[in-house]
């Protein structure tokens, strides 16, 4: 089914083309078809069927029941799984998009030091990415953020790439399918120059379908003024 007109990676095609299905032909509840059945109808592979299953689930086109399958969401499409999401804005219900912004403050790549191997898994000297970012919400500095990345899992990650699109759209374009995500929540303080200090320490690691560690986000949030929350929507 591949489009060679577009850009778009083959799951996100497939993506499309079910939600398309879903919003035509199906109604709230109705089961979909297995993977398999849906990998032969458009001649793509299982790993290309999990990919865009995964993102429907994520934006709650679809909802899974262990052993029974897939089934069609009756929830309102934007009500993003934003515990799935490194986009920061997600996590804020009832504000603005256009209220956030989030600042580049370094993008390195860096010699794997002795903790960070054995916390990825690896086995010989390895490259990782660290990104620090700074997350303001008009324009008043509200979190910054570290993340440490596999380099190898996103090659063509660059600078301009995530300010252009974003985290969630590079794991998109990396077509991982990320199997589990942990979170750890501390109270630590934002700066010694803040005159309002409290704030939350927010740790999430994210593991791909082979269990493998692929991206870690550490985030210190004030939370004076508003909560952040994580969204997790469900039909059951």
């Amino acid at each position: 089914m591949r489009d060679t007109s577009t850009k778009q990676s083959l799951y996100y095609q497939l993506f499309d083309s079910l939600v398309e299905y879903i919003q035509n032909e199906l109604s709230p509840n109705d089961q979909l078809p297995t993977e398999k059945e849906i990998g032969e109808e458009y001649s793509v592979s299982r790993t290309t069927v999990r990919l865009a299953m995964q993102e429907l689930e994520n934006r709650s086109y679809i909802y899974r029941i262990q052993g029974k399958g897939s089934f069609v969401s009756s929830l309102k499409q934007e009500n993003h799984n934003s515990f799935y999401s490194l986009d920061f804005k997600n996590h804020y219900d009832g504000l603005e998009s256009s209220d956030f912004s989030t600042n580049i403050i370094s993008f390195s790549k860096i010699e794997a030091p002795l903790a960070l191997k054995q916390l990825f898994g690896l086995h010989h000297p390895s490259t990782l990415l660290k990104i620090q970012l700074e997350h303001q919400l008009n324009a008043e500095v509200i979190a910054k953020e570290t993340i440490i990345i596999k380099e190898h899992c996103f090659p063509f990650l660059t600078a301009d790439y995530l300010s252009e699109f974003g985290f969630d759209q590079a794991i998109r374009d990396g077509e991982i399918l990320i199997k589990a995500i942990e979170e750890s929540y501390d109270i630590t303080s934002f700066s010694s120059t803040s005159p309002v200090n409290d704030a939350l320490k927010l740790k999430k690691s994210f593991y791909s379908h082979n269990n493998e560690l692929i991206l870690i986000s550490t985030r210190t949030i004030l939370i004076h003024q508003f909560a952040y929350t994580n969204f997790l929507w469900s039909n059951q």
